[in-house]
């Protein structure tokens, strides 16, 4: 069965797509931070990470470079409230 993270402070944002990827025959797993996503990808399989880019502990570029130093290779689907174009711009490098 395909699994998730979702990497993101809001609670109402997680149990949106928790709801949503259950739905829809995924395992669902969840992090508040930056720090619970990476301990949780060391534990787990996933194939997919849902990742807000303003997150506490790092951002999501942070998060993102620290993957590739990991050298951890998933599929990454970015989503923001904010329109940092540095944050951005620093994420999709």
């Amino acid at each position: 069965m395909p699994a998730v993270l979702i990497v993101d402070d809001e609670s109402s944002i997680r149990s949106y797509f928790r709801k949503l990827f259950k739905k829809n025959g995924f395992i669902v797993f969840e992090a508040a931070n930056g720090g619970s996503g990476l301990q949780c990808l060391k534990k787990e399989t996933v194939n997919l990470i849902i990742l807000d880019l303003k997150i506490p502990e790092m951002n999501g570029a942070e998060f993102l470079t620290e993957l590739r130093s990991e050298k951890i290779k998933i599929s990454v689907i970015l989503i923001t409230g904010y329109s940092e174009s540095h944050l951005i711009q620093d994420a999709m490098q």
